[in-house]
């Protein structure tokens, strides 16, 4: 989009009360403020743009909180100006609390999740595999996906977690936007309310997510 149609200001305005920095907008932007602005507008329009009713925004108050979360939300690690994270929504309304060790758990209408976050340098250390399974240890989850960023993978049984996480670290451990520290934030920890519900929230989530990416894509050519 050329630059002469693009309303910094106003995409300014949009975005102040999702991240942690602001422009005096009564002065001319440099190019670099327009590049952040930019950025940060594209990712927050794409969760939220034409208020998406499929996305529960978390503002909390303690810095390390906030940060878990975007983990959680696949959030890219660029975007340190982030205070807020975008939680997609799978049936229900969701449940988001931290306990008093910073753990998230959600709870949702299909399943409760917890959040285990990876050390991402211990990920390549010669004992990552004992890193990983002393994480899983410490829960007792019927079962556990990998964050890939904003998706997840199919849900394993613990026993595979750490070789697999392993293995992915090892082969991404390269330079550039595939590197694994982008995308391989955690695993979560899943309990079903129902039998049956792992398929339910699987297909639930990855529907919701698709169409999301799609809206976001259709808003986008229309402004252009």
């Amino acid at each position: 989009m050329p630059d002469n149609k693009i309303n910094y200001n106003q995409r300014m305005k949009a975005i102040r009360g999702f991240v942690d920095f602001d422009y005096d907008l009564r002065k001319p932007l440099s190019s670099a403020s327009k590049g952040k602005i930019n950025k940060y507008f594209e990712y927050i329009n794409d969760k939220v743009g034409d208020n998406d009713s499929n996305i529960y925004v978390y503002r909390g108050r303690k810095k390390k909180n906030i940060e878990t979360a975007k983990a959680a939300t696949g959030a890219p690690p660029e975007l340190k100006g982030l205070k807020t994270a975008f939680f997609p929504t799978v049936g229900k309304e969701i449940d988001i609390r931290f306990d008093r060790k910073g753990e998230l758990t959600i709870k949702g209408e299909f399943v409760t999740s917890k959040f285990i976050q990876f050390d991402p340098l211990r990920l390549i250390a010669d004992d990552s595999k004992e890193y990983i399974q002393s994480l899983i240890d410490k829960h007792n989850y019927e079962k556990y996906n990998i964050t890939y960023g904003e998706w997840d993978s199919p849900s394993m049984p613990d026993s595979r977690i750490a070789e697999t996480v392993s293995k992915l670290a090892a082969e991404y451990n390269v330079k550039g936007n595939h590197n694994y520290k982008n995308w391989l934030f955690g695993v979560n920890g899943l309990k079903f309310s129902k039998q049956g519900n792992a398929l339910d929230y699987q297909k639930e989530k990855k529907a919701a997510i698709l169409a999301r990416k799609r809206k976001a894509k259709a808003n986008r050519k229309k402004k252009k």
